[in-house]
């Protein structure tokens, strides 16, 4: 089907979020699930990343467990990053 030359419209649209992706942001957890999302990560190369077994994010993104200690820095460098890019995309 050959198009009108002078029907150059597009029509575009953002993707919509995941399903899994959290409605709201009311902890550390909705936090970690939307920057692994938003990176397209999945849970596994989360805790790669940060030094963690696999489990613990899945704790932490059901806000079923907390963080110790040891791993605040680790998931605080993972989640700086987030806040570094809304910084500059505002």
């Amino acid at each position: 089907m050959v198009a009108l030359p002078f029907c150059h419209a597009e029509l575009w649209t953002p993707k919509p979020k995941s399903l899994q992706y959290p409605k709201q942001i009311n902890g550390l957890g909705d936090h970690i699930r939307a920057r692994r999302l938003d990176l397209k990560l999945l849970q596994k190369q989360v805790a790669d990343q940060i030094g963690v077994h696999e489990q613990t994010i899945t704790g932490w993104e059901r806000n079923a467990t907390s963080r110790r200690f040891t791993t605040c820095r680790p998931s605080s460098d993972f989640l700086a990053t987030q806040a570094a890019e809304k910084l500059t995309n505002s």
